[in-house]
């Protein structure tokens, strides 16, 4: 079985970046995988990519409108922090020993996997970026009490500006995205 279809058989349906939706936003031959696996033969490690030539060049590259997808890391068993930690570094090892060799390989890892070492010490550059992820299902209180009092003032000026309304509508996103690309002169790709 290929990896392309290893990743399929997996049933990712919920993980957002699923095979159809990698199917979608590169066709179904653009993408690629690479994948680790466990002695019974149980995947435990893939990293979907994708490839693409410019300036003469090969390069990994992550697909149209799937920012933080690297690799994603499946453990069989509940591992205390060493064993995880030991876990994780075969895997991403074995996983940077896969891809294929290009000039540049751009990949921006998921947030939820902070640990870059097996790949620093192969040979790769990282750069660390911070992003903030807020959790918008706290209910005992809200995020913004945790912010600065600049940052506080910024969103009640907005909330009196904006207005926001949850809805299952694809179209108004699709617009926006739209409206995008067309206010910087771009191909919508």
């Amino acid at each position: 079985m290929d990896t392309q279809q290893a990743y399929r058989s997996l049933q990712l349906q919920d993980y957002p970046h699923a095979p159809w939706w990698l199917d979608q936003v590169s066709g179904p031959a653009s993408w690629q995988c690479v994948q680790t696996e466990d002695k019974a033969g149980r995947i435990t490690g893939l990293l979907p990519f994708q490839i693409k030539r410019r300036w003469g060049m090969s390069m990994i590259v992550p697909p149209a409108l799937s920012p933080r997808l690297g690799p994603i890391l499946f453990p069989v068993a509940e591992f205390d922090i060493r064993a995880y930690q030991s876990f994780a570094f075969r895997t991403l090892t074995t996983l940077s020993e896969q891809l294929p060799r290009v000039a540049y390989a751009r990949i921006q890892w998921p947030y939820e996997l902070t640990y870059g070492l097996p790949w620093q010490l192969a040979g790769w550059q990282q750069t660390v970026r911070y992003s903030y992820v807020l959790d918008l299902q706290q209910t005992s209180e809200t995020p913004a009490q945790h912010w600065r009092k600049d940052q506080r003032h910024r969103l009640q000026r907005a909330q009196k500006d904006l207005q926001i309304h949850p809805t299952t509508d694809w179209r108004p996103v699709w617009e926006l995205l739209q409206a995008t690309f067309v206010r910087q002169g771009k191909n919508f790709p």
